[in-house]
C-alpha cells in the first residue's frame, strides 16, 4: 500500500523502481497466502471452523494485491521500452489463481 503512488511513476523515473519491485513483491506474496488460506479454510481443512479469516479486511488485501498486479502487467505490455516479459507473465499467472480462488469462494 505504501509504494502503490510510485508504481507508475517508475516508468518516468527509474529511482522509484525499489518502490515498484517492493510492491509487486508485497502484493504476489498477499496472493499467494490468499490461496493458503482458500486452501486451508474450505471444507475439510484445518481451519475450516475459522472462516474469519476470510473477513472484509482481508478480501480488501486480496483485492488490493491483484489491482497493484493488474496495474503494472497492463502498464508492462503498454509501454514499448519494457523487457520483463517474465515478470509480466508471473503477474498474469498469479491474477488467475487468485481469479479461480474467488470464484471457488
Amino acid at each position: 500500500m505504501l509504494h502503490r503512488r510510485f508504481l507508475l511513476k517508475v516508468r518516468k523515473h527509474h529511482k522509484y523502481r525499489q518502490s515498484k519491485e517492493a510492491g509487486l513483491d508485497a502484493s504476489t506474496n498477499i496472493l499467494s497466502f490468499q490461496g493458503f488460506i482458500h486452501q486451508f479454510a474450505s471444507p475439510g481443512g484445518p481451519l475450516a471452523l475459522d472462516r474469519w479469516l476470510l473477513s472484509s479486511l482481508s478480501m480488501y488485501s486480496f483485492s488490493l494485491a491483484a489491482m497493484i498486479i493488474h496495474m503494472d502487467s497492463m502498464n508492462s505490455l503498454e509501454d514499448p521500452n519494457t523487457s520483463d516479459f517474465a515478470g509480466t507473465r508471473a503477474g498474469v499467472a498469479a491474477l488467475e489463481e487468485s481469479c479461480k480462488n474467488w470464484i471457488r469462494s
